[in-house]
């Protein structure tokens, strides 16, 4: 057919620049190793070195508009623009201007993908349940079903206590929890 090139090998198929330098390979398994000869993955990314951050996977949109992101998604369904099965984490330039990025996670409610959790890029604030956390952290109840626990602390040791700590430059000011001993506030 026009436009199509076709090989076929019978063992892995290797990609390499000067001085026959392996730069990726796709095994006869259907596995693709960059940087790698062995991939154990569908892919697997190798690099870098012990004690240094290495940029092994840049996703990139080359655009300046304010609200333009990257999308990394996660598809557990048999259509591949299905949203059932879903999750994505997400990075949205808010500001062009000052470069912030927001982290956000979204999962699936089998309908729709939603966001769930957010970390603003120009203050670091945390919000569960909104899109514009105006505090270091904030939850925020959206369900019209009971019970509303907004925040559950839980231990599954019967010895130990459960609490909520209110700390003040490092220093513990109120606590709030139960005591495992007697079952009381």
């Amino acid at each position: 057919n026009e436009n199509q090139m076709h090989y076929q090998c019978v063992g892995d198929h290797i990609f390499s620049t000067s001085n026959n330098a392996e730069r990726f390979r796709i095994t006869n398994a259907g596995k693709i190793g960059i940087g790698t000869a062995t991939p154990n993955w569908l892919t697997t990314i190798q690099g870098g070195s012990g004690g240094a951050e290495t940029t092994l996977l840049n996703l990139h949109v080359p655009a300046t508009d304010n609200n333009t992101g990257s999308i990394l998604r996660f598809s557990n369904s048999n259509s591949v623009a299905s949203t059932y099965g879903t999750a994505e984490i997400r990075a949205l330039r808010t500001a062009y201007n000052t470069g912030y990025t927001d982290l956000i996670f979204t999962t699936s409610d089998g309908n729709a993908v939603t966001e769930k959790l957010r970390i603003k890029g120009g203050t670091g604030n945390v919000g569960i349940g909104t899109d514009s956390p105006g505090s270091d952290y904030r939850v925020t109840i959206k369900s019209s079903t009971s019970p509303h626990s907004a925040l559950l602390l839980d231990t599954t040791e019967s010895d130990y206590n459960t609490n909520l700590y209110f700390a003040k430059q490092g220093t513990n000011k109120w606590i709030i929890g139960n005591k495992a001993a007697g079952d009381y506030f």
